[in-house]
């Protein structure tokens, strides 16, 4: 009970006894009820809509879609006096209302009730006087049977609405079964209408019962708020906090200091719940960890067996509480029964504690985490290794967490933080499984953790295997399911053998190669990997091709070959999509497979894709007749507005329409920060700059989302294609594909045809574009004016050659 609510009536107020002041605030509850639950009426009017709308299907019936008309009209006009009553009604559940203005406020609603009521009733009337024996009649009945359920529940509040609604529905219901007894089936018809009246009878009776119930219940409720507000003024004003709390840890009483302390909500109720339930509602809402709440739990049982008289607990960074109890109740404790109550008193000792510690802790820990800092982890590592046996080993382990930026830009730093948090707890759990780990966070998303004076033998897999199992999951962070994955190296030394910069240097290696192999498989569960000669090996060169790769963007060391995009026919080419080599000296011409991914990771995407835009708007631009350019950007260039800029100066220096370029997008974009990808891609739709979804339905389709971009085009990916000719299944999931993006309003193209086989299988289909070595390989700007020279001049005279034999993988 929240005595701070508690209603004080007042006697004079309005010249009413406290009596009519009482019946005054029992009224304002039942008309709060009646405005209750309103995501009923949304339930109601789409079933009504739904049902009348099949039944005009099956029955070719106006009538029906007339109700659907009106069943949201009368929605909408609730919906509309609900926001009028939301307006009122700070002053109606005031003391300053009045039992007239809640009579007309009860009057109001039974004019929407009944409304509502009269669709129902109208409905199922209809149904069974011009349509008996349909599934229209049977339904529209259950309808109107079920409305009574919410009848008894919610209308209880006022006889008179329920009297209205049980008239309104079944005044028309009654009059079809008695017009379909006249003139069809008397014995049906009038037997129906009787077995209505035992229903109609028994909603009233069981609505009153209710109303009844809770007349009751709120007389008792009172009697015993008073007793409790009694009680509680005796003790509110202590200045430590009070639970009166049985030996089994069940709560009776807590004074308002007392559920301060432990951020009790204020609709919490602790008589009977155990200390661990309310430890557990502190954790939900993040006011305690949970290895808080287990010290807290663990400090109390110990109090309630007697075994101490208080207990200090850290129960959050800004406060510790000291719980006591007597020492006379201390000693009976010890032989007392389960259900015997007893005084537990908590104080806040906050400052008292804090002026001793806060330097040491400060010093040592990181106030985030919990964890020890990267300086008290050395120092506590170094000490633990000193402490090793010549021929024990020691397990060091360098983690991250996955797309961690990634978190922070879509989520806010707020959730980056609360993730931080859960991390560490989760590494806290496993300390607690092996007390000698040392554990810490490095700072960002960094963490460490140590197995010191491990044996030869000790199963380092299984630990690991074990300890990212329990950190990598699903976190509740601030109301999102957010999948925390993480990526670690970890390196075995022995006693002699351990350097700290060493073990962190190479535990850091095996870590990034982790990463790589990620970013290569997306659906890769590695976790972590053992740092060996092969890890060093492979940082070594994946470090050279970094440093290749920078020069390369500085000395411009990137072509663009074009391969173009035919309509079905083969005779006219509509686009040319830009493709970037690498020319990389001493290996020879890069694929982007190989290079765009550590491009995307040093964060230097930008640059290059600046580079093929520039030179395929200048190419572009000296071709022969009107053939587009398709670029395909990244989805670190969506998720800068700088782009926008860059494409609009690649078009100017050109001299190239926007509407001659074209933009390729992968789907994966909706892993990222689509409203920022949204909001660039429509700033180019209205520069006239063309759009398409590359590889369309292979991975991350929002089909919603996919709607509300302004798309252009989709390119269906070749992996749709390859059996076509020969699978039928194959052929249905292609036409399948090809039909979405038609409704999708888009162009259509294909790419990775080959053969002959696979072009007459799409032709049956039918879509816009075709683009596969069927009709041509990336060629350099020369030859691809000089084709669209050919084809423009002569394009009678294309005849497609297929490629016998020939795939991708050859080129």
């Amino acid at each position: 009970m929240n005595f701070d609510n508690f209603p004080v009536l007042d006697a004079n107020s309005h010249g009413l006894n406290l009596e009519d002041r009482s019946q005054l605030a029992l009224d304002r509850t039942f008309l709060d009820s009646l405005h209750s639950s309103r995501s009923t009426l949304v339930h109601g009017t789409l079933g009504q809509s739904v049902s009348s709308f099949l039944f005009y299907l099956n029955l070719g019936d106006v009538f029906f879609l007339a109700v659907v008309v009106v069943a949201w009209a009368v929605w909408a006009g609730r919906m509309l006096y609900m926001k009028v009553y939301d307006r009122n009604r700070p002053f109606l559940m005031s003391n300053d209302s009045t039992a007239r203005d809640l009579k007309r406020w009860v009057a109001f609603n039974m004019v929407g009730t009944g409304s509502t009521s009269a669709v129902y009733g109208g409905l199922a009337g209809y149904s069974i006087a011009v349509h008996p024996g349909t599934w229209a009649a049977g339904v529209s009945l259950a309808l109107a049977l079920g409305v009574m359920i919410s009848v008894i529940g919610r209308n209880h509040g006022s006889t008179a609405n329920v009297t209205l609604i049980i008239t309104v529905i079944f005044a028309p219901i009654v009059s079809a079964f008695i017009y379909y007894g006249i003139t069809s089936n008397i014995m049906l018809g009038f037997g129906f209408a009787l077995l209505l009246v035992p229903f109609i009878l028994s909603t009233k009776s069981m609505t009153f019962a209710v109303r009844m119930r809770f007349l009751e219940a709120d007389r008792a409720l009172k009697e015993a708020d008073r007793l409790k507000k009694m009680f509680y003024d005796a003790v509110s004003n202590m200045p430590d906090g009070l639970m009166v709390i049985t030996r089994a840890g069940k709560l009776k009483f807590a004074t308002k200091n007392a559920r301060r302390l432990f951020d009790m909500p204020d609709d919490f109720r602790v008589d009977g719940k155990k200390v661990s339930s309310l430890l557990e509602v502190a954790v939900r809402t993040n006011a305690f960890s949970r290895r808080q709440a287990s010290l807290c739990d663990q400090a109390i049982r110990r109090l309630l067996n007697g075994n101490t008289l208080n207990e200090v607990i850290r129960l959050r960074d800004d406060l510790f509480v000291e719980f006591s109890i007597g020492r006379d109740e201390a000693a009976l404790l010890r032989d007392a029964d389960a259900d015997e109550s007893f005084v537990l008193v908590c104080a806040d000792v906050t400052d008292r504690i804090k002026s001793a510690d806060r330097v040491s802790y400060l010093a040592n820990y990181d106030m985030l985490s919990e964890m020890p800092n990267r300086r008290y982890m050395r120092e506590l590592i170094l000490d633990a290794h000193a402490k090793m046996g010549g021929s024990s080993n020691i397990a060091f382990c360098v983690f991250d967490v996955d797309k961690f930026k990634d978190i922070n830009d879509t989520l806010g730093h707020a959730s980056g933080d609360e993730v931080i948090k859960a991390v560490g707890r989760s590494m806290i759990e496993v300390k607690e499984r092996h007390p000698s780990l040392i554990i810490s966070r490095l700072g960002g998303d960094e963490f460490v953790m140590a197995l010191p004076d491990i044996a030869h033998d000790f199963p380092v897999g299984k630990f690991f295997d074990d300890a990212f199992a329990t950190i990598c999951r699903e976190y509740d962070i601030l109301g999102k399911d957010v999948d925390v994955r993480c990526s670690g190296g970890v390196i075995v030394c022995s006693r002699e053998g351990f350097q700290f910069d060493d073990a962190y240097t190479k535990a850091d290696l095996a870590l990034y190669q982790v990463k790589q192999k990620k970013r290569k498989r997306r659906d890769s569960t590695l976790r972590w990997k053992l740092f060996d000669d092969e890890t060093e090996m492979s940082f070594k060169k994946d470090q050279q091709v970094r440093l290749e790769l920078t020069h390369a963007i500085a000395e411009g060391r990137f072509l663009v070959h074009y391969q173009p995009m035919f309509t079905p026919d083969g005779l006219r080419i509509e686009t040319f999509e830009a493709l970037t080599r690498w020319e990389r000296p001493g290996i020879g011409v890069v694929c982007p497979e190989e290079f765009i991914p550590i491009a995307e990771s040093m964060n230097i995407i930008g640059d290059i894709t600046r580079h093929v835009v520039e030179r395929a708007c200048m190419d572009c631009a000296t071709w022969h007749g009107d053939a587009t350019v398709s670029v395909n950007l990244s989805v670190l260039d969506l998720a800068r507005y700088e782009v926008i800029d860059m494409i609009s100066e690649a078009l100017r220096k050109a001299g190239l329409p926007p509407t001659r370029l074209q933009v390729e997008i992968t789907e994966s974009i909706f892993l990222k920060d689509t409203d920022k990808a949204k909001k660039i891609l429509t700033a180019l739709h209205e520069m006239g700059v063309k759009t398409a979804i590359d590889d369309f339905g292979t991975g991350y389709s929002n089909l919603g989302y996919i709607n509300k971009l302004p798309l252009n085009k989709v390119k269906i990916d070749k992996s749709f294609i390859k059996d076509i000719d020969r699978d039928e299944k194959s052929m249905q999931l292609f036409e399948a594909v090809v039909s979405l993006g038609k409704k999708l309003n888009l162009g259509v193209i294909v790419e990775g045809v080959e053969t002959a086989e696979q072009l007459d299988r799409i032709n049956e289909v039918g879509v816009d574009l075709i683009q596969g070595f069927i009709f041509g390989r990336p060629m350099g700007n020369e030859a691809a004016n000089e084709l669209l020279s050919r084809t423009g001049a002569a394009s009678s005279q294309v005849r497609v050659i297929p490629l016998m034999g020939r795939t991708a993988a050859s080129h």
